[in-house]
């Protein structure tokens, strides 16, 4: 899809009406990510009168996540403990709203780094240094008589 299509695609959103029944957020991230990006996201049904807790629980337990290669090294696991340190030093215990919202919010940081990296272009290396050529030398011939030695 064009840049043009795009905004066409995306102005006819603004000012849509959203009910859950019909319209619901994560109905309009799969219609974008449909239309846009040409990916089928997985099909989650959102219930009416959902919460945030709901959301999270919902899409950390989802197959498709399950399925996925999330967590499973040392250093994702670290990420993952500090995190929880993190947001436990701002006084967000896990159970609560609080503590769920600050880890979405560190996860979502982290995604957004990690796509950040993925669409760089990878660094380009230097030229390589051309070994400097030194004229060769003469040979050097010295003779010693007494207590001298001349070098020529």
């Amino acid at each position: 899809m064009g840049r043009g299509d795009r905004a066409a695609f995306l102005s006819l959103l603004i000012g849509e009406p959203w009910a859950w029944a019909q319209h619901n957020c994560w109905q309009f991230a799969a219609a974008v990510q449909r239309e846009l990006f040409g990916r089928e996201p997985p099909h989650v049904g959102v219930p009416t009168g959902f919460s945030r807790r709901w959301v999270i629980e919902e899409f950390a337990g989802h197959a498709a996540r399950a399925a996925a290669p999330d967590c499973a090294s040392q250093a994702c696991a670290e990420i993952a403990a500090k995190d929880d340190q993190d947001c436990r030093s701002y006084g967000a215990q896990p159970g609560t709203d609080a503590y769920v919202q600050c880890r979405a919010t560190r996860a979502s940081a982290h995604e957004t780094a990690d796509a950040v990296q993925a669409a760089a272009p990878p660094p380009s290396s230097p030229p390589p240094i051309p070994e400097a050529s030194y004229p060769s030398r003469p040979p050097v011939h010295c003779v010693t008589t007494g207590r001298f030695t001349n070098c020529m």
